[in-house]
């Protein structure tokens, strides 16, 4: 193998020379080294199309001389290459520049390491590609040569593993990540200890796993382990731990813990009071997920107190406008409706109607939760008959243009209100409301 070595070195020293005797070569005096120079530079600076161009123009000098040479630089110099066609989105080519890396490093002696994140990063690519399998079988591969060259606690093999809990996240497997994730934060604690910060961040992903395959158990416990683990870590941040109370607080409330879940909520209210500014958007979220759980358990005072900060907030900082704001106050409508202060409800619906009929296109299922809402209002303040028109616009854009099953239901619940209102031609002095789109709206 070495004699081999020796002989493409002979080969490429030989085709240097025949190269330097090249008057149309512009790059015959550059070496691999030197042209790795020039294109981190290119490249270091953001000139990525120019860091293409002049690697594109090297390689084409060097010709079929770089197919058979054995240089680590020309290997990194590919490498370079595949980074700058992968922010100029152009995946394809990156994949090939990155197969001639990995092709000039399967012939060369000790570059496992260098192997490995060519393989990295090629499984990166698969995503862009569509190849979710190959992209996994690359990440893999890559774990395990480097987990032979330098062993489990090795910060290199820490890092790939991560590479490969991110992996599972981007293709949305849930269940081979929290198979993978399990073990890995197994091994972080052993090691490390329960005030491990990747650990913790990796744990908060792991009870997101746990929750999309229905597994709210080990999705609280995880959560709960996070907090209490976090408790003697001196690099998680106050933002993180605000999140994860939040996210604590939802999955008790779907427990049934109504008592812990509000105290919890609340806690994680109060920090981000301390930690940002009272005008910040950020406060949006720990307020609205309190709220929502407020009104779940019937504490619909409260909960009106809460979106009497929100809806506010939401309009100077999202803009009047914006979709999220627009739910916010289509639930302090609900909420209103809720504590029988129709005609205040009336209004709020009223101009939350108006503005989604702007934002959204006539025919849009977005306008049903909006439509019957408002109608519901009027119906509460007299004659059903005046909510007719827009409980029957709810209906039919649910026949029409309802894709989720949350929406046809609503639509239904329209119909059915529709249907009982025109029979008893009376005031409706009792509404079951809609909740559904409170408790649909819940933020992670």
């Amino acid at each position: 193998m070495k004699s081999r070595f020796r002989a493409i070195a002979l080969v490429a020293s030989l085709g240097c020379a025949v190269l330097c005797c090249n008057a149309h070569n512009e790059h015959r005096h550059i070496t691999a080294e030197k042209a790795l120079f020039i294109a981190d530079s290119l490249q270091d600076s953001r000139q990525h199309q120019s860091a293409v161009d002049f690697v594109e123009a090297y390689l084409d000098d060097l010709g079929e001389l770089r197919d058979s040479t054995v240089s680590i630089p020309l290997a990194l110099l590919l490498m370079r290459l595949s980074d700058c066609y992968y922010v100029l989105e152009r995946y394809q080519e990156a994949d090939s520049a990155i197969l001639g890396a990995d092709a000039i490093l399967a012939a060369a002696d000790d570059t496992d390491s260098l192997r490995a994140f060519a393989m990295l990063t090629r499984g990166g690519l698969q995503w862009y590609l569509g190849n979710d399998q190959l992209a996994e079988q690359l990440h893999l591969d890559a774990l395990s040569m480097l987990r032979v060259r330098f062993g489990e606690t090795h910060p290199v093999v820490q890092y790939t593993w991560d590479e490969v809990l991110i992996h599972y996240v981007v293709v949305g497997d849930w269940r081979a990540y929290i198979s993978f994730a399990e073990k890995f934060l197994q091994f972080r604690l052993d090691l490390y200890g329960p005030c491990d910060s990747l650990a913790l961040e990796r744990a908060d992903v792991l009870a997101l796993a746990y929750r999309e395959v229905g597994d709210r158990t080990r999705e609280r416990q995880t959560l709960e382990l996070i907090l209490e683990s976090s408790r003697c870590s001196d690099v998680v941040y106050p933002k993180f731990i605000m999140k994860i109370t939040g996210q604590l607080g939802l999955a008790l409330t779907e427990e049934g813990d109504s008592e812990r879940a509000v105290r919890l909520l609340r806690r994680s209210l109060n920090a981000a009071e301390l930690h940002y500014q009272p005008e910040s958007e950020s406060l949006l979220v720990p307020l609205t997920r309190l709220g929502n759980v407020l009104a779940e358990y019937g504490e619909m005072d409260a909960c009106d107190s809460i979106y009497r900060r929100v809806v506010p907030l939401a309009v100077s900082t999202l803009g009047r406008k914006h979709v999220e704001t627009l739910e916010y106050r289509r639930i302090q409508g609900n909420i209103l409706m809720n504590l029988r202060r129709v005609d205040e409800a009336a209004s709020v619906l009223a101009r939350a109607l108006q503005d989604a009929e702007e934002v959204f296109t006539a025919d849009s299922a977005q306008l049903i939760d909006y439509l019957f809402e408002y109608g519901a209002s009027l119906g509460l303040q007299g004659d059903p008959e005046d909510a007719a028109p827009f409980i029957q616009r709810a209906v039919n854009l649910g026949n029409c243009c309802a894709e989720t099953d949350s929406l046809k239901a609503l639509a239904r619940t329209a119909q059915a209100w529709l249907d009982n209102a025109r029979v008893t031609k009376r005031r409706v002095d009792s509404l079951e409301l809609n909740t559904d789109s409170v408790e649909a709206f819940k933020q992670d």
